[in-house]
């Protein structure tokens, strides 16, 4: 999300946000091409009463929901619930195992204002009844789209248990233990990487004998350059020169 101060612009009327509502847009996912008039659009704010008549409203709204769609896709900790040509539900849960009694908030996102009204799942069933159970009220044009979508909300979705019910949690695990193997492979990766960097620096260094190393940046030999070496292979070895203060590896 991006920071919004006192001087941030709407993007579309490019005036200061001031005293009027404004929504915010966030940068999960850039779906269209630089060239793409709505790509600026992605991470900033915007004067609900610039979006509201504004006519690209429906093809970035629908777009941006895919894209939020598609970015929960490959998040453990996100699960969908529902998706219509009017609405994508989601479920965002807390801790480490999918288990259905930990709390989490259900996610509303509206294909007809791209914008999304999070719910407790502690106060889903009441939220389906009255809107004002949550922090942030819905802005009018949201309401004209909740109003068509919570009828099925409510037959699908009577309670929070149903909600969680409906997102494959076996299939989040098994994404959340492949992006930690995953992560696993790459970080041995890294490790041995850094250890063939720092015994060709140790190896570097013995080679030099009396003569010392020359410094690739200001092409000074010296045997007065310091040697920085990081025997845990979590870092980097390296070289400083002590005459232009700059550092370079074994293979510069």
């Amino acid at each position: 999300m991006a920071l919004i101060t006192p001087f941030s612009r709407c993007a579309i009327c490019h005036e200061l946000l001031g005293d009027l509502p404004y929504l915010a847009t966030s940068a999960v996912v850039y779906p269209f091409w630089d060239d793409d008039p709505l790509y600026p659009l992605y991470d900033t704010p915007l004067h609900w009463d610039c979006y509201e008549p504004w006519p690209p409203r429906p093809r970035f709204a629908r777009q941006y929901v895919s894209a939020v769609a598609e970015a929960d896709s490959g998040d453990p900790y996100c699960g969908e619930a529902l998706r219509t040509n009017l609405v994508y539900l989601s479920v965002r849960r807390c801790g480490e195992l999918p288990r259905k009694e930990e709390p989490g908030e259900a996610w509303v996102r509206l294909l007809e204002t791209g914008t999304c009204v999070i719910v407790p799942l502690s106060k889903w069933a009441a939220w389906l009844w009255d809107l004002g159970v949550t922090d942030d009220p819905p802005h009018r044009l949201e309401l004209v789209s909740l109003r068509k979508v919570l009828p099925e909300l409510r037959r699908l979705f009577p309670n929070a248990e149903a909600v969680l019910a409906a997102v494959d949690w076996e299939a989040k695990e098994r994404l959340a233990k492949a992006i930690q193997k995953e992560a696993a492979l790459w970080e041995c990766a890294r490790l041995d990487a850094n250890r063939d960097h720092n015994n060709a620096c140790r190896d570097f260094i013995m080679a030099s004998g009396h003569r010392g190393l020359t410094c690739p940046h200001c092409r000074r030999q010296s045997t007065d350059i310091e040697f920085v070496d990081y025997a845990d292979d979590d870092r980097k070895s390296y070289f400083v020169c002590p005459a232009c203060g700059r550092s370079f590896g074994h293979d510069l």
